[in-house]
């Protein structure tokens, strides 16, 4: 606290004693031929007893409030470090995954999803990248869950999904890699989260066999780490993440399908193809396997568009009931 805070009230309080003495002064002169001597002590005693009880009052009303907001500063300010302290000691209980086991998880890994705010790391890290070309060239399947287009606080995900779409790995690897944008109402806690075997139930004993996730945690506060470390995540967090993932896929996985058919192969399609696109788009799978085989069979006769045929049957085919 101030000491102006403390101290002005109090020369306030003490000149309005004084004021009060002297005024108590001349009434005395004024009765003093009608008060004893004995009267006119007892009679300042209480007026002085009286003052001094009121400066106290009035002091105590002025600084107590700051006190005790000042005390309940001080008391938030104490939780705050225990809770900070709690999650720290819970983080640093957490199970992280250090490079030579994610590199078996990888390999056993048939399908992988990765939820991200921002699509960067595969643009800025080169050995992450090579990894993913690596994991694509073995047959394996990425699935990447975006933001919505519309979402405002993720600016760089469209820039970001532009220089991904330029990557050979991308070019090369198109079928086998899914780009699916969440609902608008989804709530990021975490900037990135990579799942393993997500159709797979989970395997504590053997990690590289079931269901597996994990996210990046940075070690800002650790001198001596390199990078970011894998923290794990297990349990009831992993499958309800996995759960609402598989719904959200069931529901507008074909619907993101199309939409990305459309932009990326819109110069291989006739009309024909885009009516079939636009009939199967309120669908959530491909009931229709006939009708499917004759629309792969017909990009595919064009001239030139062979490859690309094989990549849109890559792209559709897991919405096909069989």
């Amino acid at each position: 606290m101030k000491i102006k805070d403390q101290f002005i009230p109090l020369i306030g309080y003490s000149l309005i004693l004084a004021t009060s003495l002297v005024w108590l002064y001349i009434k005395a002169k004024l009765v003093a031929s009608k008060v004893s001597i004995e009267e006119l002590i007892i009679l300042v005693c209480v007026a002085l007893l009286l003052y001094i009880l009121l400066l106290w009052l009035l002091t105590w009303f002025h600084i107590k409030p700051k006190q005790i907001l000042a005390e309940h500063t001080q008391g938030y300010e104490n939780l705050y470090l225990r809770i900070k302290a709690t999650v720290d000691k819970l983080i640093q209980k957490q199970r992280f995954i250090d490079q030579d086991i994610l590199n078996v998880i990888e390999r056993e890994a048939d399908d992988i999803w990765v939820i991200t705010t921002k699509l960067e790391n595969e643009l800025k890290n080169e050995e992450l990248r090579k990894s993913v070309e690596d994991n694509l060239a073995e047959g394996k399947h990425y699935t990447y869950f975006l933001p919505h287009p519309n979402e405002v606080y993720f600016e760089s995900i469209e820039k970001n999904l532009k220089a991904f779409k330029s990557l050979n790995l991308y070019k090369h690897y198109q079928g086998q890699i899914e780009i699916i944008r969440l609902p608008l109402d989804t709530q990021f806690l975490l900037d990135e989260v990579v799942i393993y075997n997500p159709d797979k139930p989970e395997n504590p004993s053997n990690s590289a066999h079931g269901i597996t996730g994990f996210t990046y945690y940075e070690c800002r506060d650790d001198p001596d780490a390199v990078g970011p470390l894998h923290m794990k995540i297990e349990g009831h967090l992993l499958m309800f993440l996995s759960n609402k993932l598989t719904r959200v896929r069931q529901n507008i996985g074909l619907k993101s399908a199309i939409d990305r058919i459309f932009i990326e192969f819109a110069d291989n399609l006739e009309q024909i193809d885009k009516a079939y696109l636009v009939d199967i788009y309120r669908f959530r799978i491909i009931d229709k396997k006939d009708a499917y085989d004759e629309f792969i069979k017909r990009v595919s006769a064009r001239s030139g568009a062979k490859d690309k045929a094989k990549i849109i049957d890559q792209i559709l085919r897991k919405y096909l009931e069989i």
